[in-house]
């Protein structure tokens, strides 16, 4: 915990305390970003300033304790049973609790760090075996669609890919890799993930060592960890719950549209109807005098027109139920999303 190995060098806390990398020509902004980070790591405080995601409002402030963060990076090392040594990539700002993950991983297991600058397509930094990286959604594909990615990509061992869906398309490329993809949950709130699913296996993820699950009277997750200062976190999240320590999820509470006393979750009628709609689009909800809510489908588009509209509604209605028909269709200019990637479900 006193070093730590950055793109080759070694690094030693009272370096890191004295600042004295500061004035260095030779770091990139990326070594320059994470260094800045640990200064903050060594300090006296016993906590570490993050930023929420923004998923559900405004991203906000919060604060988490440093041992919290310590023992969930170690959960990660124990479940993807890193060892000392290995090269794992860090391909994510430092400015989110997952870049921030990547680095303390480096630190409490000994692992050699090797940082890149948070773009689309890393594929030209793969110059290495690397045994663990964390990506989201969007670089995946950006990386995998490059020519070059087809043996370079596989230099990576093991992959989790957090912060949005792995589509079934995405999916599908991933599976022609010889990479061991995961899907992660969590939050900043629970420092990173808890749980993980490997893709191409089933839909239930699996928690990390030292996090049990249970739900609420909404179906709503609770989390209960051995290292977080609460010792429940009651999320938004419905899943089904399968025991203890796995569940399926279903989708977000709050996304839920209450349509005539039916309860219908926006993620999966848009699952049910993703191939048949070209452009990018979300399910959202809008008050209705009769029904309490409607589903809406809102497209990322200029209008289709009268009679190709009649056409893609009566596409949907034959794969999804009744109540989950979308009664209007919405056209956007383009889809919010949260500087994770994530869909502002609002127009």
């Amino acid at each position: 915990m006193d070093q730590i190995t950055i793109n080759g060098k070694i690094y030693k806390k009272e370096e890191i305390e004295k600042k004295e990398f500061y004035n260095s020509s030779i770091l990139n902004d990326a070594e320059k970003s994470v260094l800045n980070f640990l200064t903050l790591w060594y300090d006296d405080s016993l906590f570490i300033e993050v930023k929420t995601s923004g998923s559900t409002g405004e991203p906000k402030p919060i604060e988490l304790p440093k041992s919290s963060m310590l023992a969930s990076a170690r959960a990660t090392i124990e479940y993807f049973s890193l060892l000392p040594q290995s090269d794992i990539l860090l391909a994510m700002s430092p400015d989110y609790i997952a870049g921030k993950m990547m680095i303390l991983r480096a630190l409490a297991g000994n692992l050699n760090l090797w940082v890149i600058d948070p773009v689309s397509n890393i594929s030209p930094f793969l110059d290495r075996k690397y045994e663990f990286c964390a990506l989201v959604p969007y670089q995946v594909f950006m990386t995998l669609k490059d020519a070059r990615a087809s043996e370079s990509f596989n230099k990576i061992n093991q992959l989790i890919i957090g912060g949005g869906k792995v589509d079934d398309e995405l999916k599908s490329m991933l599976l022609n890799t010889g990479v061991k993809c995961y899907s992660t949950y969590g939050m900043t709130e629970t420092a990173s993930h808890v749980a993980i699913k490997k893709i191409g296996e089933d839909d239930v993820f699996e928690s990390l060592p030292g996090v049990t699950f249970s739900i609420d009277d909404r179906n709503c997750l609770i989390i209960k960890t051995s290292y977080l200062p609460e010792k429940e976190i009651i999320t938004n999240d419905v899943v089904t719950l399968i025991d203890d320590t796995r569940f399926v999820w279903n989708g977000r509470f709050d996304n839920v549209i209450n349509s005539g006393g039916v309860k219908l979750f926006p993620e999966m009628i848009e699952e049910k109807i993703k191939d048949i709609i070209s452009h990018n689009f979300f399910i959202a909800k809008e008050d209705h005098h009769a029904l309490g809510q409607i589903p809406v489908l809102v497209i990322e588009s200029s209008p289709i027109g009268e009679e190709q509209e009649i056409k893609l509604l009566d596409k949907i209605s034959k794969r999804v139920k009744k109540y989950e028909n979308p009664k209007k269709i919405v056209y956007i200019n383009q889809i919010e999303k949260t500087p994770t990637g994530k869909i502002k479900r609002q127009y």
